[in-house]
């Protein structure tokens, strides 16, 4: 007897094609990738705001994919900055709406500036009636030194956001019968300095929405030993 296999059949979605590709304006002609989604209800009162529709056409609500891309060109650079996009789509995520302008931009260029060179991996969390995107932030310190940041961004709609600086957190978690403390080995690009939980070369960071022992939780991808 032929073998069969225990697998599920794949279903690719969106009729096999990305949810988002690159398109004609400025700062996404180049990739888009990396999105977070965050689903608004029927009866939120930011649905209309979002899609730009009346209401009534959205009953399901909608999908905002908060993204990041990149451009093909981008002059004065050593590489194309990364700049979070926004495009809001409906539960099966057919589009509804594509803005032409990023949501959220690198700093200008400075020596103490934490995402001058992009805003990459967005994650969004609703923590405390608040919309708060996590991002990492990406700095060139010399011509072999980079660093990726864990920021944050806070917002009331989706679309206005205001960036709010340096995650600082702290690894003292009470109540953990398990818990060794941080790692702070080597960290790659550091120059054999010892990191901290605030401190550290770090990405794909995302917040819990709701709070753990009265503390706002994250989870994050410290970036630990020397590259290659």
């Amino acid at each position: 007897m032929p073998e069969t296999s225990s697998l599920p059949p794949l279903e690719r979605l969106n009729d096999n094609k990305p949810i988002i590709s690159p398109s004609e304006n400025w700062f996404d002609s180049g990739l888009t990738f990396n999105s977070a989604a965050t689903y608004i209800p029927g009866d939120s009162s930011l649905l209309e705001l979002l899609t730009g529709r009346p209401a009534a056409e959205d009953p399901e609500g909608c999908v905002a994919l908060h993204y990041r891309a990149r451009p093909k060109e981008d002059p004065g650079f050593i590489f194309t900055r990364s700049f979070i996009g926004l495009s809001i789509h409906t539960p099966h995520l057919d589009l509804i709406r594509r803005l032409d302008e990023p949501v959220l931009f690198p700093d200008p260029v400075s020596e103490d500036a934490l995402d001058d060179l992009g805003c990459e991996a967005p994650r969004v969390s609703f923590v405390d009636g608040t919309f708060w995107m996590v991002y990492c932030g990406s700095h060139q310190i010399d011509k072999e030194t980079w660093r990726g940041s864990l920021l944050a961004a806070r917002s009331d709609d989706l679309i206005n956001w205001t960036k709010v600086g340096l995650l600082q957190g702290t690894d003292d978690v009470p109540n953990r019968t398990s818990f060794h403390g941080f790692d702070n080995r080597y960290f790659d690009n550091l120059g054999g300095l010892q990191g901290d939980c605030s401190r550290v070369n770090n990405k794909d960071g995302v917040l819990f929405p709701a709070r753990i022992l009265e503390k706002v939780m994250l989870l994050h991808r410290p970036m630990i030993g020397k590259l290659g």
